[in-house]
């Protein structure tokens, strides 16, 4: 369900701009889709018992949930301005916390640390925050070519 959810906010995102009415109500939808599929996520893991709020998992969820709102806040005309704050207010604990325990982690793959850089990106970007949209750039940057193989 959390990879799922994850491909419905990145597709959310990407054809944010859509031009036709029936692509941005379908855009809104997969954004919504994918906040209820991570909130269940979690609750599934709750119930379960094995929520661990350090778990690679659980940081995981909360990166894709963050993403996950931001998708919302861009696709959803329909949200006030309190309603669209309140999202990406609580997109951006979600994105900090989820990217400072991956930052940590020794067991993160890499793929996990640069989604959650990009939608760091992302959420700046929706916010129209310019200031700490170059640094997130900068810090994917960075990160980017940290991974990259080297010339030769």
């Amino acid at each position: 369900m959390s990879r799922l959810a994850r491909l419905l906010a990145d597709w959310a995102w990407r054809d944010q701009g859509a031009k036709s009415e029936d692509q941005r109500l379908k855009n809104i939808a997969r954004a919504r889709e994918a906040e209820m599929l991570l909130r269940e996520c979690q609750a599934f893991t709750r119930r379960a018992g094995e929520a661990n709020p350090d778990s690679l998992t659980d940081i995981e969820f909360r990166s894709r949930l963050g993403g996950a709102l931001v998708s919302i806040a861009v696709t959803d005309p329909t949200l006030s301005i309190s309603s669209r704050k309140l999202r990406l207010t609580e997109s951006e604990a979600l994105l900090v916390e989820a990217n400072e325990a991956l930052q940590q982690s020794k067991e993160a793959p890499r793929e996990f640390i640069r989604d959650s850089l990009v939608r760091l990106v992302h959420l700046y970007q929706a916010w129209e925050k310019s200031g700490p949209v170059a640094v997130w750039q900068q810090k994917l940057a960075d990160f980017d070519k940290a991974g990259a193989p080297p010339d030769g």
